[in-house]
């Protein structure tokens, strides 16, 4: 090279996606929680719960059947129990971040 300048590998990159992998943990649980159901939005898949904790907010199954999402639509302002996928991603170094999907969704009178 001309001028004394430094030469990039390729290689580098990589290494350094993988060495950012491994600098995070990821904890998925299905886990049950009683609150208030706030409604799903049946074309875009998302929905809202209030428990005692505050607002949890996430994605439905992609597996829910129209029938199953029209079902858990009916709950809208009732009290119910969700059961919910949590997966939870920890980085080092970094903001802990948690998302939520929706399994499924029963009236609270059910349990």
């Amino acid at each position: 090279m001309r001028g004394g300048g430094v030469q990039r590998s390729e290689g580098i990159r990589p290494a350094l996606a993988g060495e950012a992998l491994i600098q995070r943990e990821v904890e998925q649980d299905t886990v049950k929680l009683k609150g208030k159901f706030r409604g799903v939005t049946l074309e875009s898949g998302c929905f809202d719960l209030v428990t005692d904790d505050g607002l949890i907010k996430g994605s439905v199954a992609d597996d829910l059947t129209e029938e199953d999402l029209e079902r858990i639509h009916k709950l809208t302002n009732h009290d119910c129990v969700a059961e919910l996928q949590k997966t939870t991603v920890r980085k080092i170094g970094g903001p802990e971040t948690t998302d939520y999907v929706l399994l499924d969704a029963r009236s609270s009178k059910e349990h």
